[in-house]
Order: structure tokens, then sequence, then C-alpha cells
């Protein structure tokens, strides 16, 4: 199946620029793509929304995105495990009044409106538009920012197109941070939690806690399963795996 949108038009009204959503598990090597006019497609996406809220059923995917308030989304859940409790925008910004006082302030995302601007059978976006405020004082206000996320049929990846605008004194003021801030449950020894995010050059990988500054040290190779992700299991009582 294929989630087809259209993004603009020649002057003739014949298409221009198309995006094409497909599940690529289910590819070859090679792909072609096929016009077909009323092709049986799969049930959509199923979204339902209140004044408060909107949620989503992707297949095994369930979440609610939240329309107004310091939450992007809360309660996602994957094949019914809670994977996220909720997220939320946060902002760093830096004034200096000389080279020796610093003062850095910490801003939060409130959302003021949220819609579905694109559903069907594989993929459904949401926008967001809201702005940062001073935790310390809510009636300052910085950074309005746009985030469209999408999410996927079946799938535990999110892909987000987070935008600012950026309103700062720029000849005070800098960006020290902004970003998107996740709660999630996490459970086990902290060497077997794993965080992984995606940026420019490849993945960043890291655990809780990294075996290699443990003291006796442990052998190379459990380091080395540690670096792969591997579930490690020790006994508290033996030395096993310690040189």
């Amino acid at each position: 199946p294929v989630q087809s949108k259209v993004l603009s038009y020649w002057p003739d009204g014949s298409v221009k620029w198309a995006c094409h959503t497909a599940l690529s598990d289910l590819m070859g090597e090679k792909v072609s793509l096929d016009i077909a006019l009323n092709q049986g497609l799969e049930e959509e996406i199923l979204i339902s929304e209140d004044n408060e809220k909107i949620c989503i059923e992707a297949g095994k995917l369930k979440l609610c995105a939240c329309k107004k308030g310091n939450y992007l989304f809360k309660d996602v859940f994957l094949d019914g495990k809670r994977v996220l409790n909720e997220a939320t925008c946060e902002a760093l910004i830096e004034s200096r009044i000389d080279d020796l006082n610093v003062n850095v302030q910490r801003f939060v995302g409130v959302i003021e409106n949220a819609k579905v601007v694109e559903k069907g059978s594989l993929k459904a976006v949401i926008k967001f538009e809201g702005v940062h405020v001073l935790e310390k004082d809510p009636e300052v206000t910085k950074l309005p920012f746009s985030i469209y996320m999408e999410v996927y049929r079946d799938s535990s990846s999110f892909k987000f197109t987070h935008t600012l605008f950026i309103d700062i004194d720029e000849e005070k003021e800098a960006i020290k941070g902004v970003g998107i801030n996740f709660v999630s449950e996490t459970k086990g020894p902290q060497y077997n939690r794993h965080v992984k995010a995606l940026v420019d050059n490849g993945v960043f990988h890291e655990a809780g806690a990294m075996l290699l500054c443990w003291h006796p040290r442990v052998a190379p190779q459990i380091y080395r399963d540690q670096i792969l992700g591997k579930e490690l299991k020790f006994d508290d009582g033996a030395q096993e795996g310690r040189d």
C-alpha cells in the first residue's frame, strides 16, 4: 500500500510534486510507482478528537496529542505497552551583561493550537503551534514555534519538523539550547538502560552507566556487548566477567 499527497501543481493542472509514503519493510531492492485510480486502500489511521486532545490509533501504535497546555502528547503505547509517558518543549536563553555575568533562563513550551493536517492508511501528521514562556514568569514569552509530528502505522518511529521564530535581542541574548523533552519509565539496572539519538553523522548511543568506568574493571568483551546494546546479566556475588 502507498499513501500519496499532491504538494503542488503546474499551471495546466497537472501534478508537479507529490509525496509518497510506503512500508519499506515490504519493498524489494527496486521499487516502481504506478498510477492506479480508485485502488482499494487499507483502513485509515483512526483519529478522534475533542476540545482538549487528538487521539491517534495507528495499528499497534496509540497516543494522545494535546491541543493546549504544556504537553505535546501523552501516553504512547506500542503493542499495548507504554513506551512514553509525555513529551514537552524546552528552551534555554542566555543573557550576557558582560563577560563575567551570564544568566541562563529556562523557558517551557506552551501549546496554543493543534490540528490534523494529513491522515491516511499509513501516516498521520499533527501540526502544533505554541510559544515558550519563562518558567519563573509566564508573562514573559519568547521563541514562538510550530511542530509537525508524523506518526506511522505499526511503527515506533516519530518524525518532527521543529520550526522556531526568532524574536530574541540578538545583541544581548543567545539561544543556549532548544528541543523536545521525553519522559519514559525505565526498568532494570542502569547499565542495561540505553539511549539512542539520530544525529547528522550517525547514531549517538550510550547506556545509563557505562561499564568502562567500573572498578574492578569488567572484561573487554562485556563492555563491547554493552556498546552493541545487548542485555547484560551479572551475579552480584560472583567475580565472573571481572579482570
